[in-house]
């Protein structure tokens, strides 16, 4: 959705083509979540022309009600702390990789992955996550 600049519309055609409590899930960087408070315009997914435009969950809530779609669950989990760490511009592509890393060291124990969910709960709670995992239901 970050990638382009007409989501209304584009979430009102996927609500006409669902059936009646059609599920669309999705993720989007979260406008509000730690990082986006940190670093600002300095934050790697302030990245025009490939995201152009960042969601908070109340409007993102909004824009999914107005498109046709009742029973949304947002949710704002993860953060990537090397870009906090640094706190200096990091690009995509590092943001990506140190990603993939972080995510596959908490994944390959059990222990680790109890840390995750346990985190990313928190971070849920809070709604700092630095990712709005969205599920929608069509009306």
């Amino acid at each position: 959705m970050e990638h382009i600049t007409a989501v209304g519309p584009l979430l009102a055609g996927i609500a006409r083509v669902l059936r009646p409590g059609g599920l669309l899930w999705a993720t989007t960087p979260h406008a509000r979540g730690i990082s986006a408070r940190i670093l600002g315009a300095s934050w790697s997914v302030v990245d025009p022309p490939s995201h152009l435009q960042l969601f908070s969950i109340r409007g993102l809530r909004k824009l999914l009600r107005r498109s046709g779609f009742d029973e949304v669950l947002i949710d704002a989990e993860g953060v990537n702390p090397q870009e906090l760490l640094r706190r200096g511009r990091v690009t995509s592509r590092e943001r990506i990789e140190s990603g993939y890393a972080l995510n596959a060291f908490f994944e390959e124990h059990r222990g680790r992955r109890f840390v995750k969910r346990v985190l990313n709960r928190a971070l849920a709670i809070v709604h700092l996550g630095d990712t709005l995992k969205v599920s929608a239901r069509r009306a």
